[in-house]
Parts: structure tokens; sequence; C-alpha cells
């Protein structure tokens, strides 16, 4: 976690004007967070299609093999049509995905 130090070292920021900055900083905070957790939900879960992808290359033809293809083709495609879900449902994606390809 980084900290963001503002100071007035050279008098060029008022007290307002750092005060306003701080408060700025702690109103997006919670943003950037939920984003951040956002960004680690898809790649988890993409990461997931990758590794099931390369795990079917591995096995042999069949009707399971036939499932899971079908599984990660939409799950692919629902990340894609999908960017704005929440991060609950990012990870009941995943853990469907691994429900059936596990």
């Amino acid at each position: 976690m980084s900290k963001l130090r503002i100071t007035n070292e050279n008098g060029r920021l008022s007290k307002e004007e750092i005060e306003k900055m701080i408060k700025d900083a702690e109103k997006y905070k919670h943003k950037d967070e939920e984003y951040n957790k956002k960004v680690s939900a898809f790649n988890a879960l993409e990461d997931c299609i990758y590794n099931m992808k390369t795990k079917i290359k591995n096995m042999a033809y069949g009707v399971r093999l036939n499932e899971m293809e079908h599984v990660i083709a939409d799950t692919t495609k629902w990340t894609e049509n999908h960017q704005d879900a929440s991060v609950d449902k990012v990870q009941a994606m995943k853990e469907y995905l691994e429900s059936i390809c596990m």
C-alpha cells in the first residue's frame, strides 16, 4: 500500500489546496481499491480459463472434453461482454468454470 505525502515546502500550495488534495485522495481511495479487486478477479478468471485450456489439450476426446471446451468458450465470451460485472459475479463465474472442468 503506497502512501502519498503532500507538503508545502516551497509555499506553492495554500493550506486549503492541500486539504482539498487530501480529501480528494481519501474520496477516491475506495474506488481505487474496488477497481483493484475487480482487476484481480478478472485476472484470476482469465488464468483459470488458460489453465483449463491447457488441461484439455492433454485429455482424450470425449463427451467430458466437449463439455469443458464449451464451458471455456462460453466463459471466455462472458469475460469479453461483462467487463462491468461485480467482483462477486466474476468470482462466481470462476467457481462455475472450475466446477465443470475439475
